[in-house]
């Protein structure tokens, strides 16, 4: 909104380039992706050590979806949802369950 693009279809920020002080912009389809890489994770418990299947939120009112965490290094992960989620956002976290049961999370680094 008030960029003065005229479109058919509404659309929305799906990423930044920085560099060229640009806004990139697409459809709403564009906002869907399964995969992120995410920094900072924290887990409640010790005894995972590669990869995590879990139920992943990153919203607060988004429903759980199921995902694999795999740990790449000391503080970086990547993360692949079963179902693509919409506007995985960089800056904010991701939460990971196990039915009710909090099992960690980490902040979102970058999707991809």
């Amino acid at each position: 909104k008030g960029l003065g693009i005229a479109y058919k279809h509404p659309l929305y920020v799906i990423g930044f380039n920085g560099d060229r002080n640009e806004v990139i912009v697409g459809p709403n389809e564009r906002l869907f992706t399964n995969r992120m890489i995410c920094k900072f994770y924290n887990f409640l418990d010790d005894t995972i050590h590669k990869e995590l299947k879990a139920e992943g939120k990153i919203r607060y009112a988004a429903n759980p979806s199921p995902c694999t965490a795999r740990i790449l290094d000391d503080d970086t992960m990547e993360v692949i949802f079963e179902e693509p989620q919409r506007a995985i956002t960089p800056g904010q976290s991701v939460a990971f369950y196990n039915g009710t049961q909090l099992l960690g999370g980490a902040v979102i680094n970058r999707v991809c």
